[in-house]
């Protein structure tokens, strides 16, 4: 597991580099991920004392807290870091389903690893498209993150029952929401 999630790590890192180096100087960039990744660990530690079968919910949040004070703290474009965080994290979450599914065997976790490719596709297809829409006139950026994030948490809803889910699906649907208004 050690392996992984350091495999995982550099992964997080090269996908949020990649993403974000034309438009922010390297320092903001890596300072950004890896206060998300600072965020994402307080998280799981904090859950491992208190609640340990919710670890993916507190490493959730405090990366979402995290991310969210830095990006409004520096004042930067949040839906493109959101995006690049989104996209950064399901790679993590791949390869972490991927080799946990070689060393368990467990068909839960090859799901799982399906699920985030299949997400992943989703956003690059729509990240790809997405001005093509004749319904989204708006053309902001952001569209490709927030419905990819709904799509991976309604099927997470749909596996686990997870009622958790929902609530992130209801505040990714709000800030759809707000891409669809025309600046």
């Amino acid at each position: 597991m050690i392996i992984t999630n350091i495999l995982g790590v550099f992964l997080f890192l090269f996908v949020f580099w990649k993403k974000l180096k034309e438009d922010y100087s390297s320092e903001i960039v890596f300072n950004l991920a890896f206060i998300s990744i600072f965020g994402l660990l307080c998280g799981i530690a904090v859950s491992y004392f208190f609640y340990p079968e919710y670890w993916f919910w507190y490493g959730l949040l405090g990366t979402s807290v995290s991310f969210s004070l830095f990006v409004r703290k520096y004042k930067l474009r949040f839906f493109e870091c959101y995006e690049t965080l989104l996209l950064s994290l399901l790679a993590w979450l791949s390869i972490y389903y991927l080799f946990e599914t070689i060393v368990q065997k467990s068909l839960t976790l090859f799901i799982n690893f399906w699920i985030s490719i299949f997400t992943i596709f989703i956003y690059f297809f729509l990240s790809y498209f997405y001005k093509s829409f004749t319904w989204y006139k708006s053309g902001r950026l952001g569209l490709s993150g927030v419905v990819t994030v709904i799509v991976f948490f309604i099927i997470r809803f749909i596996a686990m029952k997870d009622y958790f889910s929902l609530a992130v699906v209801f505040v990714n649907f709000l800030l759809l929401l707000s891409l669809f208004k025309k600046k």
